[in-house]
């Protein structure tokens, strides 16, 4: 009976198609709640007499057209399943905290390929980042270690820029890496939430490139995708 029972299994196995399934990160359902922008403040004024000369010392603020912010919450599962994304058939899942969120603009990426990129890369991809004191190398002037579970399986050193919390202390990280085709951006997860720009509590928050010079308003779509843990 078990020689058969053996002999049995052996011939399911050999008739089953196979896969091989990479572990790449997953791609985010996203809640939009919106977007908020800065407001340009009123000027102050000045008075001048004729014949008189007036010492004037100024400050003056206006808004990046070069970069954009993304933050949140992160949730997900990590599942046994067969199919398609949110629909497919689960047989078994876990709660998961979240690691990294990915950003790109390319809809697929070499998971297993990404690494540090150089000015010439991004600019090659991002030209209008390359002036302006809002410029690349004013803003990932950082370099750090970037610790990936699913993507990696281990760490990288790449750039980073570093964005405020709530206090203006440079909190959160986002990283800045390349396939060799494409640019993908990694903001990050604090799994626990800290404080963002604005107060609230978040567990990610980083900054993306978008092009609104000469008074361009055209969107630009990123793609999104989550590594849990």
């Amino acid at each position: 009976m078990k020689k058969h029972l053996i002999l049995l299994v052996v011939a399911v196995l050999l008739i089953l198609p196979y896969y091989a399934l990479a572990v790449t990160p997953g791609g985010a359902q996203i809640t939009d709640n919106g977007e908020t922008g800065y407001t340009e403040r009123s000027p102050d004024s000045v008075n001048v007499t004729a014949g008189f000369i007036r010492s004037a010392d100024l400050y003056a603020e206006m808004s990046t057209y070069r970069w954009a912010g993304l933050f949140g919450n992160v949730s997900g599962t990590i599942v046994l399943a067969s199919g398609s994304g949110l629909s497919a058939d689960k047989m078994f899942q876990w709660s998961a905290n979240a690691s990294v969120v990915f950003a790109s603009e390319a809809s697929s990426v070499a998971w297993s390929s990404l690494t540090n990129v150089n000015e010439t890369q991004v600019l090659a991809n991002y030209s209008f980042l390359g002036s302006g004191s809002d410029n690349y190398n004013a803003t990932f002037n950082n370099v750090g270690t970037l610790n990936t579970n699913t993507v990696l399986g281990g760490s990288i050193n790449a750039n980073f820029a570093n964005t405020l919390d709530n206090e203006s202390n440079a909190f959160w990280k986002t990283f800045i890496l390349g396939d060799g085709s494409n640019i993908v951006f990694a903001g990050v997860v604090e799994p626990a939430g800290h404080a963002s720009f604005n107060s609230s509590i978040v567990q990610y928050q980083m900054i993306l490139p978008e092009d609104g010079s000469n008074g361009d308003t055209t969107a630009t779509a990123y793609n999104i995708w989550v590594e849990l843990i």
